[in-house]
């Protein structure tokens, strides 16, 4: 793969996570969000097995599978506590907050494999967060104060760092295939313990015919298609690119909810998209070292 397919792969992951977000929102209203969880998985995991069972089998059996297990649990955990994080502060704050796996990428890399973040990138990496900053409407809201769900949503952005780090050295030992379904078996067995721990039980009652073909999208293209698109691309460019190319992602979330919700930035929103699209345009021109 060539690194400007790498690149599009990025893209079309937030994309397809970008129309994700909103179309959320309805199957997140009528299934208690964990159930929704669980079911989001389990298709996921289902349709895994169901069309590549025996590819899947065959390269873990060549694989070394103690590698994988720190990419998977690091998704996992960065999922279900970015869900916790949500519900006990502001989602514009835990969507700045969770943007902060830019900044932890490259210190993660650097501290646990030694690779050095080019110059050139900070003062794009910085521009980013500004655009971060305006953009989830912190600069329109402000921050509350430091709490639970803060700390929750800075331990998510730290995880889904550590998925992109670690995530590139396990495929030295496996296929992205093979790191996506060890990651999305890890992610929905966390989902169930969390489910228990916090709803007490998997309520799948409210579930209707609209909220489950959501749930299968996002279990189908935004589970399996976006951990795919991400792992195959980690092959190719470098973790810290990943998240910085991951930032378009609140960018693609801003415009589906204006054509799916009607839902309108404010000016400094606006401002933070133009801001976020520069420094993406920017990131070509940059060489990492």
């Amino acid at each position: 793969m060539t690194p400007m397919k790498a690149v599009l792969c990025i893209l079309l992951q937030s994309l397809i996570y970008g129309f994700g977000d909103p179309i959320s929102k309805y199957a997140f209203e009528i299934v208690p969000v964990y159930s929704a969880l669980v079911i989001r998985y389990g298709i996921a995991i289902t349709v895994l097995f169901l069309f590549a069972g025996k590819r899947i089998i065959n390269e873990l059996k060549n694989s070394k599978i103690r590698p994988l297990l720190l990419p998977s649990i690091s998704i996992a955990i960065a999922y279900v506590v970015g869900n916790v994080a949500i519900s006990l502060t502001e989602a514009t704050t835990v969507a700045f907050l969770r943007s902060l796996a830019i900044i932890f990428t490259p210190v993660l890399a650097f501290v646990c494999f030694r690779i050095s973040c080019s110059w050139k990138q900070i003062p794009i990496l910085l521009l980013m967060l500004m655009g971060l900053y305006f953009l989830c409407g912190v600069a329109d809201n402000g921050f509350s104060g430091i709490g639970v769900g803060d700390i929750l949503a800075l331990i998510s952005a730290l995880t889904l760092a550590g998925s992109l780090v670690f995530g590139q050295n396990a495929l030295e030992s496996t296929t992205p295939l093979g790191l996506t379904t060890v990651q999305t078996v890890a992610t929905g067995i966390v989902t169930i313990v969390a489910t228990f721990a916090i709803d007490g039980k998997v309520d799948f009652s409210t579930v209707d015919g609209l909220s489950f073909a959501i749930l299968a999208y996002i279990g189908i293209a935004c589970t399996i298609g976006g951990y795919l698109l991400q792992n195959a691309a980690l092959g190719t460019i470098s973790a810290k690119t990943i998240a910085l190319l991951q930032c378009s992602c609140p960018v693609m979330t801003a415009g589906f909810a204006f054509l799916l919700l009607n839902e309108q930035l404010s000016l400094n929103g606006m401002i933070g998209c133009v801001i976020i699209l520069v420094c993406l345009i920017l990131q070509n021109y940059v060489k990492e070292d």
